[in-house]
């Protein structure tokens, strides 16, 4: 191979490779200081302070949160979140337990609760279900369940905490009902009067 071919090889690529390290490079930019606030001017950011001072969160004081999200934005009853077989088959539970048939009521709830398996009035409506059967450490139980599915809406809340008040009572633990109706109570007086 002659020496002229092997240069005009050579010199497409230490181009290519110039062109390469060209683009990688990065024109630095002047460094920019936080701007430092005025004594004078109301809105300067606080910064913590370093060691915290005792009973402080590191100086600086946090803003309350609400303790719950507004209540309007949470759905009110089964209609607004469940599906038409979902609905169907939780009315037709409701019949079924008001009939006397518990056991069906919770097969037809069973169903349901494939369908929607995070659907809080589903489990609601298992619960009061367990609860009219006598079983109340299970309807408790699912309570508390249908409870992790609510993301705290009190309208769910509510009932889930006199269903778990009832249970409590069907067990002889006066003291843990007193504490389950309260805490209905007070989730009632978060409610909307409508």
């Amino acid at each position: 191979m002659s020496r002229t071919y092997r240069r005009g090889l050579y010199w497409p690529l230490i181009s290519l490779l110039l062109c390469g390290l060209a683009a990688c490079t990065t024109t630095r930019q002047p460094r920019q200081d936080w701007p430092q606030p005025r004594p004078d001017d109301p809105n300067a950011p606080v910064y913590p302070s370093w060691p915290p001072e005792p009973g402080s969160e590191g100086g600086v004081e946090l803003p309350q949160q609400p303790a719950q999200p507004p209540v309007q934005n949470f759905p009110r009853s089964a209609t607004e979140v469940s599906g038409p077989a979902v609905m169907a088959l939780i009315q037709q539970a409701q019949a079924q337990r008001d009939a006397g048939n518990g056991d069906v009521a919770a097969a037809t709830l069973d169903r349901a609760r494939r369908i929607e398996p995070r659907n809080p009035f589903v489990w609601l409506e298992l619960a009061k279900t367990q609860l009219a059967q006598d079983q109340a450490q299970d309807a408790e139980a699912t309570a508390q369940r249908a409870s992790a599915y609510s993301r705290g809406n009190p309208y769910i809340d509510q009932d889930l905490w006199q269903v778990i008040a009832a249970a409590r009572e069907q067990l002889g633990d006066a003291g843990g009902a007193s504490a389950a109706r309260a805490k209905a109570g007070e989730i009632a007086r978060m409610l909307p009067s409508s």
